[in-house]
């Protein structure tokens, strides 16, 4: 809840960004403003084309 109140964002996308960050692993996503997030937290992601 913390992440999602920082970034202000859903509480499910928090939930996503926190379980690669206790899991030390990249996040893998489509989805542009995760990728923005993931990068502001300093979670590594690998980038996909569609």
């Amino acid at each position: 809840m913390r992440l999602a109140g920082k970034l202000n964002i859903y509480a499910y996308d928090a939930y996503i960004l926190q379980c690669a960050i206790e899991q030390n692993l990249p996040l893998i996503s489509l989805d542009t403003n995760m990728i923005d997030f993931a990068k502001r937290e300093g979670i590594p992601v690998i980038e996909v084309e569609p």
